[in-house]
């Protein structure tokens, strides 16, 4: 009988794969990388960050908005405004 497990390893490491046990039942265990979060994670991270309309005045929550809506323009996830 073999036995197999599986766990996450950290973003960018190699898939590896180790046989502890014993001939007549190895156990087999693969460790396969987290992927990196895309830019839509990151980009949703930063809507956490946009200041709220009850505690910050109107110019910083305009600026704030702006500057996100260009960072989501540059890495594609909106089209632009042209």
């Amino acid at each position: 009988m073999i036995t197999a497990a599986a766990e996450t390893g950290e973003p960018g490491t190699d898939v590896t794969v180790v046989q502890t046990g014993t001939p007549e039942a190895p156990i087999l265990t693969f460790t396969i990388p987290r992927g990196e979060p895309g830019a839509a994670a990151a980009q949703a991270a930063a809507v956490a960050d946009v200041p709220s309309p009850e505690t910050a005045d109107a110019p910083t929550v305009a600026a704030t908005l702006n500057a996100l809506l260009a960072s989501l323009r540059a890495a594609g996830i909106l089209a632009s405004d042209n």
